[in-house]
């Protein structure tokens, strides 16, 4: 059997055309927006911007979006406060984004969670029609496999026979939807073992869990695990990757066991409210392009296992087409039930 679940993308373009539409629509939908659409861009901001964070701090999420959030505020001159909003499998950050005004000063930073919610999820309040598609931040190259280091599960093979004794496996992850849990499930179809998932708040929950010996395995993004695995609190066992992670050459990949097994890891985008002008839109995206190009900030991303992207809007629109297609399909391999 073969499976190879690509959790992150191919790019593309689409029409300029949805630029213009998008503002006609806005000024037809939000009474500010067609003042909003006129606005000089060049006098954008003049003031704080909110950043939010659908996810507990301590995550990949949280610690790329302030890697990024910092090279911002050097360029703007002016505040980008991160706020972490967690809980509700996402629905408060999505909230305080979605029903924010269109203006630029609220905009967020997330993972696809937003939009696996639409597939995993019986009761979906927000989704990807709900925001303003500005940049992707970067795309991940897979997951660690993480347990109990002084647990008995060394290996995937004693993952496997752990799930013959009867006891119960359980996988945690950053929440319903998450493609943390995406990657566990996938990974547990392929050895044909199957593990009851425990949703947390955050990754840093899901691994603490591990480390308490109350969830037996975790896959998680590799900057969150790599200091929880360094300093011997966990134990990485597998790599989802097409290849060895860089920073942990030791450590297999799940495909050296389970040939054709690739999960690569997911995205992580910038989006504002409905209706956010085309002008203030692309600012932020250029802004962006241009912080994901300061080595430091490339360093610091590209160590914590992603690649920095920061393509246009019209781009990420395609991406995000083709992304929800690869993510239907993901969790269908998953055999994910809708909760």
């Amino acid at each position: 059997m073969t499976t190879r679940i690509h959790l992150n993308p191919t790019a593309g373009s689409a029409r300029a055309a949805l630029a213009a539409l998008g503002a006609t629509l806005a000024a037809a939908l939000w009474p500010g927006a067609a003042a909003l659409a006129q606005t000089d861009a060049a006098g954008y901001p003049d003031r704080a911007i909110r950043l939010i964070v659908p996810n507990a701090p301590g995550g990949t999420n949280d610690a790329v979006a302030r890697i990024v959030a910092h090279q911002l505020e050097l360029q703007l001159k002016k505040p980008l406060v991160v706020e972490n909003r967690p809980g509700a499998n996402g629905l408060i950050g999505y909230a305080a984004v979605a029903n924010a005004a269109p203006d630029g000063y609220t905009i967020m930073h997330t993972p696809p969670s937003l939009m696996i919610n639409e597939f995993v999820s019986k009761d979906v309040r927000y989704g990807m029609k709900d925001f303003t598609p500005i940049t992707n931040i970067s795309l991940g190259n897979g997951y660690l496999i993480v347990t109990n280091t002084d647990g008995p599960i060394k290996t995937l093979a004693d993952l496997k026979a752990a799930a013959s004794t009867g006891k119960g496996l359980t996988y945690g992850s950053a929440g319903l939807g998450n493609t943390t849990q995406l990657a566990s499930a996938l990974l547990g179809a392929r050895l044909g073992v199957e593990m009851l998932h425990v949703p947390f708040k955050g990754i840093a929950d899901a691994m603490n869990a591990v480390v308490a010996g109350n969830v037996d395995v975790v896959s998680a993004t590799p900057i969150s695990a790599l200091p929880f695995v360094k300093s011997g609190r966990l134990r990485a066992i597998a790599f989802t990757g097409a290849q060895r992670w860089s920073e942990l050459p030791d450590i297999p990949t799940v495909a050296e066991s389970y040939p054709g097994f690739e999960v690569i890891g997911a995205w992580l985008g910038w989006f504002g409210p409905k209706n956010m002008p085309p002008a203030i839109t692309a600012r932020l995206q250029q802004e962006i392009a241009k912080a994901l190009q300061v080595p430091a900030v490339r360093e610091a991303i590209e160590k914590g296992g992603q690649a920095p992207d920061g393509r246009s809007p019209e781009e990420f629109r395609k991406f995000l087409a083709v992304e929800e297609v690869r993510y239907r399909d993901a969790v269908k391999a998953a055999k994910i039930t809708p909760q």
